[in-house]
């Protein structure tokens, strides 16, 4: 998984929900390890919900 986020707590916010779900290859390159789809779907919607440009 990948991302790339200008607005720097939105960043933050994004890095850390993802330390729990994969590991860093990069900043913002990371590996996600024994994904099944559940787990996918729910990092997927912690991050939507992150980065969601209406909310701060």
């Amino acid at each position: 998984m990948s991302y790339d986020i200008r607005h720097p707590k939105r960043l933050q916010r994004v890095h850390k929900v993802s330390l729990g779900y994969g590991i860093p290859l990069q900043y913002s390159v990371f590996y996600l390890k024994n994904s099944c789809r559940l787990d996918v779907d729910e990092v997927w919607e912690k991050l939507a919900q992150l980065i969601n440009k209406k909310r701060r």
